[in-house]
């Protein structure tokens, strides 16, 4: 099952970037881990925005000795007026009351630092949210005629991450505030679910993406990072 621990939320704005930031693997040697098997961490430092005004924290994901998850988020800015996404006062103010939206997707950040062309949620159990990677047919074919999409807001939630996609994280765990308090910073911490098979080497190859969740169901992406 999960743990999540929202230990302080903040309030400020937002803003938006898709410049792509490297993420560091980097693996623990301590006595623990030489007992259970090595530790591995994968980092995804995220900037959004010119020079990080509109955004800058840090994704950490920990793989312990006995093949668990453990996320760790650290913001430390969020403008949402500076992440470039739109210019509607209503649309920032939207994503400053309802957060953002924290996703595994399928492909790395291209050279252009384009969050769109990242693919959809990485989703190898075939879950199929409407954002899934996996293309409607194959969605059909291994569910047995369910829709692409079709009742995962029911099926996906945070009493029930096990059945969401492996790449839907806000789904498993809520998503990450994007207000703050002044001088504060929020920090999230989420474990993923032990039904699930979710491994370090899974996200080497990816990207983490941030989207504004808006009132109407839109997820524009505003910040996303490479995970190598």
């Amino acid at each position: 099952m999960f743990r999540l621990a929202l230990l302080s939320i903040a309030a400020v704005n937002a803003q938006v970037d898709s410049e792509p930031v490297d993420a560091q693997v980097e693996s623990v040697d301590t006595p623990a881990a030489r007992l259970l098997g090595r530790k591995q961490r994968v980092t995804a430092n995220l900037c959004g925005g010119d020079r990080c005004k509109g955004f800058k924290g840090k994704a950490t994901a920990t793989q312990r000795g006995d093949g668990s998850i453990k996320w760790e988020i650290r913001v430390n800015r969020v403008n949402v007026k500076k992440l470039g996404f739109t210019e509607d006062e209503n649309l920032i103010d939207q994503c400053m009351r309802n957060g953002f939206l924290w996703h595994v997707h399928q492909t790395r950040v291209p050279a252009d630092g384009d969050c769109g062309k990242t693919g959809g949620h990485y989703d190898p159990t075939f879950e199929c949210g409407p954002a899934s990677n996996n293309t409607p047919e194959e969605c059909e074919e291994e569910n047995d005629g369910r829709l692409k999409g079709e009742d995962y807001k029911t099926r996906c939630t945070t009493e029930t991450p096990e059945d969401c996609e492996y790449g839907d994280q806000s789904g498993k765990f809520d998503v990450i505030p994007a207000k703050r308090t002044r001088g504060r910073k929020n920090r999230i911490r989420a474990e993923e679910p032990e039904e699930q098979e979710l491994s370090i080497s899974d996200l080497k190859d990816k990207s983490l993406v941030l989207h504004c969740k808006l009132d109407d169901g839109g997820a524009p992406r505003v910040v996303c990072a490479d995970f190598k």
